[in-house]
């Protein structure tokens, strides 16, 4: 009887887990509302991979790479704080 693949958390990504359950993945952070002293309050608007865009929570997108890109993108709106720290 084959043994079954191991399992790995490093092989586990959020974008794998979406597309694992056949769901959509965050492509893009388009806009925010809120200041970064208040990130709690902050809402970001998202465009999902299926076209789909809804306004989501910091602490539903704190942890992902398009915040990051976006916060890079727009050092106008002051929210450099709010990337992680190296």
């Amino acid at each position: 009887m084959p043994l079954a693949p191991s399992w790995s958390p490093l092989a586990w990504t959020p974008s794998r887990a979406a597309a694992d359950l056949g769901e959509s993945e965050v492509k893009e952070i388009l806009q925010h509302r809120g200041t970064a002293k208040k990130r709690v309050e902050m809402e970001f608007e998202v465009l999902w991979s299926d076209g789909d865009t809804s306004w989501e929570s910091w602490d539903s997108v704190k942890k992902l790479e398009p915040l990051d890109a976006y916060i890079r993108a727009h050092p106008e709106a002051k929210l450099s704080s709010l990337l992680p720290k190296s």
